[in-house]
This record gives structure tokens, sequence and C-alpha cells, in this order.
């Protein structure tokens, strides 16, 4: 499951919701990406809930790198 801005306050509860509930692979996604405050102890409490984290630095807006964080997905639509 991809969730944009994931490594903010909103994105990381609702990380949370999700791996409390079962979700088995996150994919979090946000402009400083590992960097960002906080981070590791997300996703080791992610980790921790037995849910496979990958985080990565990308933003809604750039679509050239969403594709590649979630294969299989389809391409994002033209306009």
């Amino acid at each position: 499951m991809l969730i944009t801005g994931g490594t903010g306050a909103i994105g990381g509860h609702v990380a949370r919701w999700l791996a409390g509930r079962g979700a088995e692979r996150l994919v979090l996604t946000s402009r400083s990406g590992a960097f960002a405050a906080g981070v590791a102890a997300l996703a080791a409490g992610l980790a921790a809930a037995g849910t496979t984290v990958q985080v990565l630095v990308a933003t809604s807006a750039d679509a050239p790198t969403s594709p590649g964080c979630c294969p299989g997905s389809p391409p994002p639509a033209r306009r």
C-alpha cells in the first residue's frame, strides 16, 4: 500500500493504523524520505508489527518515480 506523505504526522498515523490491521507491506513516500525526523522509529515500529516497510523520496507530483515504487501498478494517467 502506498502512503504519500508517509513520514509526516498524519501519514505515520495511517501507517501505524494499517499495520495494526495486518498490512503486509507499506511504501511510505515523502520529500525527505529516510531523512525525515522520526522515520527510523516509525519504520522500526511498523516492522515490529510484522509489516514490511519501504521509505522513498518522492512526491505525488513526481510521476516518473511513482510507478517504480509500486511494481505492477498501472502507469500514471496522461491528460
